[in-house]
């Protein structure tokens, strides 16, 4: 009875392409004993999936140490959902809010679109509607434990212009004529605005 070393390489898939690169901090050389069987242990990799059909986990121990197992992981790919987050705000929306599909693990979120909306300011996406962290086209998807992931937008209300228009009733008639108007006042988007 003899020992002999094996090899072991992990590998996980490249973000720019199909192809897979071996995780060299993982990868071993291992003895074992002469027509034994060696298994490997299977690793877990946030944001990868362990592809069986790819890899050959166990195998018989060879005498001239040619055995090599190796593992691949393949990168996982998500859905980012958008919601404009919009909660009643008044105003034209403008910009796409389609979700962004097959997102690779750890890939630059660089099409995230700008939103526009009368009356507010877009101050960008992030992962609450309200507080949460912001996400920007320089941000990489690292959300490994959801397959489909919400940003939404937020909104800061900016001041804008309105007037008002006085009206008084004619004599002997249920009718109103013009009388004059105030148009130099201005207010925040979506606040009440009242006539003192």
């Amino acid at each position: 009875m003899f020992h002999y070393n094996e090899s072991l390489n992990y590998y996980k898939q490249n973000l720019a392409d199909a192809e897979y690169a071996i995780v060299s901090g993982d990868s071993k050389e291992l003895s074992g004993t002469t027509d034994t069987l060696a298994t490997a242990e299977q690793l877990t990799y946030n944001g990868f999936t362990f592809n069986a059909e790819k890899s050959n986990v166990s195998g018989n121990i060879a005498g001239d140490g040619s055995l090599v197992l190796n593992l691949y992981y393949n990168r996982n790919t998500y859905t980012v959902a958008l919601d404009a987050n919009e909660n009643g705000k008044t105003g034209n929306l403008t910009g796409s809010t389609a979700s962004l599909t097959n997102i690779k693990y750890e890939q630059v979120l660089s099409n995230l679109p700008e939103l526009s909306k009368n009356g507010y300011t877009f101050d960008g996406w992030f992962t609450a509607a309200e507080g949460g962290e912001e996400v920007t086209t320089t941000s990489t998807y690292t959300w490994h434990s959801e397959t489909t992931k919400t940003l939404y937008a937020h909104w800061t209300a900016v001041e804008v212009k309105y007037t008002i228009k006085y009206y008084t009733e004619k004599l002997g008639s249920e009718e109103y004529e013009f009388e004059s108007e105030n148009t130099e006042l201005t207010g925040t988007t979506d606040t009440l605005a009242t006539v003192v």
